[in-house]
């Protein structure tokens, strides 16, 4: 530029001006074509400042790659970067009823991406701009076009995930094909417009392996390690429609390893992210449950997050069966008979109170309640449950109406076999709800007269509990507290499920470290049998705890105790922690541990300064 201003202020011959005028037009010329976005990427020209692209190129400035892709081929594999698109289009050059694009993950493992699906005639569409979508979570999703027009469509996949999204993506064009894929293991019906899988294999494309499982016969079954294992039940039609369970019992050695989950779909193949029902205890056996299944297949996924065997066993019973009438009444058919004093379909409601003292028998299924009532003038009751086999029943109780999981008076839900709630009377009725987790059988009793156990060895009896003696804690006053030094390691041995042994030490520290180590070779590494809790000033529970850690995946366990004191408002405040350590219910047998309790020294006067 400055070359030209310094020839403009010199004398020219005509000639010369010519010269000048030709270098001054391409010179404008360039200016003009630098005003497309990035010179339209090399993918295109530059016409009245906007890029006209070349065949494959999308976008203001040409850089956007798009794919061609065809109706009623296989899938294609496709990848998108994260919150970018990935482009395909298509051409409807002749008629056809409706078009479907769907996308579905490459990687079912990779359940935690989402790709979402954008579809628009005649350019390419975006989030803002599309005429149809599938934005569900996940990376599955499917759009639908009826009398599509003449023309060309855009499909963009947007991955909404910032680390992208791995997909499958294909176009089915219904005037040409009558399956939507091909059938690998099996022929297709064209009226269905679906595949007819040979046996042994389920899927769309009967592409999945996987065993027939036939009512009230156990298949036997193995998972490797971080992969699927497919099965299929088909549930004929009944009248009325009968309630299917499906149960795992995980015969693996040894069983604390054992870690597979179920999944259950009514007529597609389960996923981490699309089921009906699915099981992920660690539990030997467990079931999952259908209320009045309907007639068709249901397929099961087991995914072994650890090697495993077990048998899959599949019945079907009606909702009198599954209840058994709440332990109330008999089943004639398809209903319950109920005994005189209870009501309800299932019988799970008892008319009449609850005699006080007086033990009452129960039966309650998964996710189901039963309900009493109880009158009293007294102060104070008890309402106590005793499990009478392996189940899972919590308690819950309210004054004036019936309790539910999220509206109670008073509640305990915990774990153990036989537990109670103590009643402060404020009306003189209430209501008890006895509510399934798991299936469970028990007997509740409500009682008045507090009596202390036979002893209190270590203490007194007080109102139905025994007050121990420094020293010494538990129901009867029975257990001694076994002191801890400030860097002194201790020994101990839990020998099953239900002992605890207990432990105190007293500082004035703003932070305690504890920790406690199971003895059980390198296996402690990777699963734990003891569960660590801790309370302060009394022996903690497993529903009544400051801290606790009961993590069943190592058999190491740290616990950091920390006290403000400057919202404590006193100075050096003198705590006994007691610590209490029981096995969890993985374990089988003993199990010693050592456990270390640390605590920083004395720095002045004061305690730590807390940063």
């Amino acid at each position: 530029l400055w070359v030209l201003i310094e020839a403009l202020s010199r004398p020219m011959s005509l000639s010369s001006l010519g010269r000048l005028s030709l270098v001054l037009f391409f010179a404008f010329l360039a200016v003009v074509a630098a005003d497309c976005p990035a010179s339209c990427s090399g993918h295109g020209t530059c016409s009245s400042n906007i890029c006209r692209c070349e065949e494959g190129w999308v976008g203001d400035d040409c850089s956007i790659l798009m794919d061609t892709i065809s109706s009623n081929t296989p899938w294609i594999d496709g990848h998108a970067i994260g919150s970018s698109y990935h482009f395909y289009v298509f051409s409807t050059m002749v008629t056809t009823r409706s078009l479907k694009i769907e996308i579905r993950p490459k990687d079912e493992e990779k359940f935690y991406e989402e790709c979402d699906l954008y579809v628009k005639f005649g350019s390419p569409p975006s989030t803002d701009d599309y005429d149809y979508a599938a934005a569900e979570w996940g990376s599955e999703g499917m759009v639908d076009i009826s009398n599509p027009k003449t023309g060309y469509y855009y499909v963009g996949v947007y991955a909404a995930s910032w680390f992208g999204c791995t997909y499958q993506i294909r176009v089915a064009d219904a005037a040409t094909t009558t399956c939507p894929t091909t059938c690998v293991h099996g022929t297709c019906d064209p009226a269905a417009q679906a595949c007819i899988c040979q046996t042994g294999f389920i899927g769309s494309a009967c592409d999945v392996e996987a065993k027939e499982v036939t009512i009230n016969t156990p298949v036997e079954f193995e998972t490797d390690l971080q992969s699927w294992t497919y099965a299929r039940v088909v549930v004929p039609t009944q009248n009325p429609p009968a309630d299917l369970s499906i149960t795992m019992d995980t015969h693996s050695t040894p069983i604390e390893l054992h870690d597979c989950d179920i999944y259950v779909k009514f007529q597609e193949v389960p996923t981490f992210v699309n089921w009906d029902v699915k099981d992920t205890s660690l539990l030997k056996k467990t079931s999952v449950h259908i209320p009045r299944a309907e007639a068709g297949s249901y397929y099961i996924g087991v995914y072994g997050y650890n090697q495993c065997s077990y048998s899959l066993v599949a019945r079907l019973s009606t909702a009198c069966m599954v209840s058994k009438c709440s332990s109330h009444g008999v089943c004639e058919g398809e209903t319950c008979r109920c005994r005189v004093g209870y009501s309800g379909d299932a019988c799970e409601e008892k008319t009449d109170p609850l005699t006080t003292g007086l033990p009452t028998r129960g039966y309650v299924a998964s996710d189901a309640w039963n309900f009493y009532r109880y009158h009293t003038s007294a102060d104070q009751v008890r309402v106590k449950i005793s499990q009478l086999e392996t189940g899972d029943c919590d308690l819950y109780v309210k004054f004036d109406s019936r309790p539910t999981l999220r509206d109670f008076d008073f509640q305990d839900v915990g774990h153990l076999s036989e537990f109670f709630i103590d009643v402060e009377m404020l009306r003189d009725d209430f209501f008890i709800g006895v509510y399934g987790l798991k299936p469970c059988e028990y007997n509740v009793v409500v009682e008045e007269a507090y009596h202390c156990p036979s002893s209190c060895n270590h203490g007194v009896c007080m109102r139905g509990y025994c007050v121990c003696d420094t020293g010494w804690i538990g129901d009867v006053c029975d257990q001694e507290v076994g002191g801890l030094k400030n860097a002194v390691a201790v020994e101990g041995r839990i020998t099953s499920s239900s002992q605890w042994v207990y432990f105190n030490f007293t500082s004035s520290r703003s932070s305690v470290l504890m920790t406690m180590k199971e003895r059980t070779g390198e296996l402690s590494l990777q699963q734990g049998f003891l569960y660590f809790y801790i309370d302060e000033g009394r022996e903690p529970k497993a529903n009544s705890f400051s801290y606790a850690e009961t993590n069943n995946k190592r058999g190491l366990h740290s616990i950091l105790l920390t006290l403000d004191h400057r919202k404590s408002g006193y100075k050096d405040p003198v705590i006994t922690w007691v610590i209490g350590v029981t096995g969890n219910p993985f374990l089988t047998s003993p199990v010693d541990f050592d456990l270390v309790v640390w605590e920083p020294p004395a720095m002045g006067t004061g305690p730590l300064p807390l940063l």
